[in-house]
């Protein structure tokens, strides 16, 4: 490809696909390109399509998604978890990259459809529905569909949905027959109870929450009475806890009397009681909690309003106290509740296990608000409870661009919540300031590898090399791999890259005690050929196979090591006698072997496996398996 051709992808070279892949996974990819596995090259719009040959009768399927920053997401149906980019991914770039006459050209989908009349579409859409997997999916568009259908004309016209064949249907999803024959039943029940789920979000989306609660209480009736009986890996309490928090949303979203609102908060509370004999009830309790709050508490309407600029939630209770701008202190006479939860006002907003229920009940106003276009009252209550990170991101979806830099810098203390806004602005197309949040996340606490690797290619693809090193260097301090390692082999360049590699290898040294990424260090020790710093990572951690692999790289360099391990390995899993480890045992007397040869120490391995013979003779397989060594 020329250098002056413009990418078909806005800023990709292959510079930024070695930074993405490492130079290993760069390597396969390029021999997967050379062997034309990469077919049905297609671009439509701002995403690109490919079906790559590879292992598998069935080719993979890659998705790349960018902008007019870069790349913005990339998928492949391969098993690939090794961070970065796959080899399929990049044998699809390096193709769009070097032979761009191959990729063919479309209009966006939605463009291609939109002369075509019903006829034409209904035709279209059975062909392709013949596909199994294509049908169910079209099939829960149109459930989803018709829920916000019916959601939009029963709100003008006050029609209300019959939630007797839910109930039916639920009724007998829980008292099946044969139910003790049907041990995978609490999958069949996640699975339509999730569908039903899915369906009242359609309601609740469209501000249609009267017949999103009916459609619930048939629901929370019939599971909370049967939950437990199938719950087999607590997988049903945690839909009970997406239950309730579908109740919250449902329950805020409907114009409900204060009267009704009451009568729900005391159903729910004894919905909850029950769940608790199971320890299931804590998202009915929340919901509960919406119910008794609704939005005529004083503290939040003050808040909506932007009277109030710091709420303390009580619990989940609806006992509110906040102070005013003066300091002043607003409180509702209610019970005292057991335990006081202020709003944790800095923690990732994203990051689900640290949100407590009354920050829940928050997230779950806000999002009615958005909903609702209620920007002001969504601004107004993000500041009041310090969700720094939505307040910030709401003004960069509304064009507010300074004021949402300024107000990031000034009250962001996580990375995670500096990607929430760094996300928003670049969807607005506000690369420089996005990258500038990005850079400032950096600097922040808490979990930092998906800023980082998300900054790598913007930054890269707006010229600032500097902060994609940087990112990338972040990123694999906080969670080391063999690619990312390769990947700053290949940022840092020939006259960076010797300092870079003795502080990245320090780095994992000073973290050699630690039981975390201990494969991955293995990995990177071993391809450096730092033998000794692999041993120290895994004889107090590793696993059996990370053990061999160290065992294989050091059998000449420290046979010694491997003889000591091997013998005792070996031995325990003999000792232990179950025949079903007895090929493991052998591949570790092997090694013993080959390292005893490699040490000069041939009459003691000698000696060593005639013990094991005379000790063990009986082991019938292990001696068969042995034979021979």
């Amino acid at each position: 490809m020329s250098e002056s051709r413009i990418p078909l992808v806005p800023g990709l070279t292959e510079a930024v696909i070695r930074q993405r892949a490492g130079s290993t996974i760069v390597s396969r990819g390029e021999a997967y390109m050379r062997q034309n596995a990469v077919a049905d090259v297609v671009l439509r719009g701002e995403m690109l399509t490919a079906a790559v040959h590879g292992s598998e009768y069935e080719p993979y399927q890659v998705i790349v998604r960018f902008d007019a920053g870069g790349v913005t997401n990339t998928e492949c149906s391969c098993p690939f978890d090794q961070g970065g980019w796959c080899k399929h991914i990049v044998a699809t770039l390096l193709l769009t990259l070097r032979q761009p006459d191959e990729v063919g050209l479309r209009p966006p989908l939605a463009m291609q459809l939109a002369p075509l009349d019903q006829a034409q579409l209904v035709a279209l859409l059975e062909h392709v529905a013949e596909d199994p997997t294509v049908a169910a999916q079209i099939e829960r568009h149109l459930m989803l569909g018709q829920a916000r259908a019916t959601s939009a004309t029963t709100a003008s016209r006050h029609i209300q949905v019959d939630p007797a064949p839910v109930q039916a249907r639920l009724h007998q999803l829980f008292n099946p027959r044969g139910r003790d024959h049907d041990y995978d039943h609490d999958q069949t029940i996640l699975s339509e109870v999730e569908q039903l789920l899915a369906q009242i979000g359609g309601f609740v989306e469209h501000g249609d929450g009267i017949n999103a609660l009916r459609l619930l209480e048939a629901l929370t009736t019939e599971y909370v009475e049967h939950w437990f009986d199938y719950d087999r890996e607590g997988e049903l309490s945690s839909q009970l806890d997406h239950i309730g928090h579908t109740w919250a949303e449902a329950l805020l979203t409907a114009d409900l009397s204060p009267d009704a609102l009451h009568e729900w908060a005391e159903r729910l509370e004894q919905w909850a009681d029950e769940a608790d004999n199971y320890d299931g009830g804590d998202g009915l309790r929340l919901a509960a909690a919406a119910a008794a709050q609704g939005w005529a508490e004083p503290s939040i309407q003050a808040a909506l309003s932007g009277e109030l600029n710091n709420l303390t939630i009580v619990g989940t209770s609806p006992s509110i106290t906040a102070t005013d701008d003066e300091g002043d202190e607003w409180e509702d006479e209610h019970d005292e509740p057991d335990e006081q939860q202020r709003l944790p006002s800095r923690l990732p907003p994203e990051a689900a296990r640290y949100i407590t229920p009354a920050r829940m009940l928050i997230h779950i106003r806000l999002r009615i608000l958005d909903r609702q276009k209620r920007d002001d009252a969504y601004l107004n209550l993000a500041n009041a409870t310090g969700e720094h990170a939505l307040h910030a991101a709401k003004l960069a979806q509304l064009g507010r661009t300074t004021e949402a830099v300024a107000d990031s810098l000034l009250n962001l203390a996580f990375a995670p919540e500096a990607l929430v806004v760094a996300q928003a602005l670049r969807q607005q197309g506000a690369y420089d300031e996005a990258l500038r949040i990005g850079e400032f996340g950096l600097t922040l606490d808490g979990p930092i590898v998906d800023l980082g690797e998300w900054l790598i290619p913007l930054a890269t693809a707006r010229g600032r090399h500097d902060l994609a090193l940087q990112a990338a260097r972040i990123a694999f301090e906080a969670t080391p791999t063999l690619a990312r390692y390769e990947r700053l082999h290949d940022m840092a360049g020939a006259s960076d890259w010797p300092p870079l590699r003795i502080a990245l290898l320090d780095h994992l040294r000073e973290t050699s005690a630690s039981w975390q990424n201990v494969s991955a260090r293995i990995d990177i020790f071993l391809s450096e050929n730092q033998i000794d710093d692999a041993i120290t990572v895994a004889e107090p951690f590793s696993s059996e196979n990370d053990m061999a692999r160290v065992a294989d790289a050091a059998l000449l360099q420290r046979p010694e090591w491997v003889i000591r391990t091997g013998r005792k390995r070996a031995n325990a899993i003999i000792e232990a006698g179950k025949a079903s480890n007895y090929d493991t045992a052998t591949a570790w007397l092997r090694r013993v072997r080959d390292a005893s040869h490699a040490a000069g120490r041939t009459t003691e391995w000698s000696s060593y496996i005639s013990e094991v013979h005379a000790s063990h003779g009986r082991k019938y397989k292990l001696m068969s398996l042995i034979q021979g060594l």
